[in-house]
C-alpha cells in the first residue's frame, strides 16, 4: 500500500481493485498479521486473499520458515490479531482455505 499514490478511493477499494486487475495473487507470510480494515476486522492481506479465492485467482502463497531468524520487532505482539494469525497457521497446516 505505501507505494500506492493519493487516491480518492479508501484503501481496501484501491487493494481489491488490484487484485480484480491481476492475472495472479502471490501472498508473503510472516509473524505479523498487518493492518485492519475496519469495515471488515482482517487485514489487508487476508481481504485481498479472499478476493483472490473468491474470483478463482491463481494464488501463490509463501510461509516464513518458521526456524529463519527474525528481530523480535518484527513479531505479532498484538493479542487481537495473534488470534487471527494462529486461525491462518492452523488453516495452512489443516489445508484449508477460506
Amino acid at each position: 500500500m505505501e507505494f500506492f499514490d493519493a487516491r480518492a478511493d479508501l484503501p481496501i477499494d484501491t487493494c481489491l481493485g488490484e487484485v480484480r486487475r491481476s492475472d495472479v495473487l502471490v501472498v508473503v507470510v510472516g509473524h505479523r498479521y498487518g493492518n485492519l480494515v475496519p469495515e471488515l476486522g482482517v487485514s489487508f492481506s487476508e481481504a485481498e486473499y479472499r478476493e483472490g479465492q473468491r474470483l478463482g485467482k491463481p494464488c501463490l502463497v509463501y510461509l516464513r520458515d518458521e526456524n529463519a531468524p527474525i528481530l523480535i520487532k518484527y513479531v505479532e505482539r498484538d493479542p487481537e490479531k495473534l488470534r487471527l494469525l494462529r486461525m491462518h497457521e492452523i488453516r495452512t497446516v489443516q489445508g484449508v482455505s477460506t
